[in-house]
């Protein structure tokens, strides 16, 4: 039964090392949700980091 365990992790690998590869294959279908999170990121990210850099000035005033 020692192997069981060694068997198990390298068919694990290789079903995700499938998947990546699989999803690189139909990457028309996932193109419009990774151009709606590069859309998206950058305002988000903006918005917070903003967020934390005023939010002791905004403390101060009120």
């Amino acid at each position: 039964m020692p192997h069981a365990k060694f068997f198990r992790i390298i068919l694990s690998v290789i079903f995700v090392l499938l998947a990546i590869f699989l999803l690189f294959l139909d990457r028309f279908m996932f193109a419009p949700i990774v151009r709606m999170f590069e859309i998206l990121i950058l305002p988000i990210s903006l918005s917070g980091f903003l967020y934390y850099l005023l939010r002791p000035i905004v403390g101060f005033f009120t």
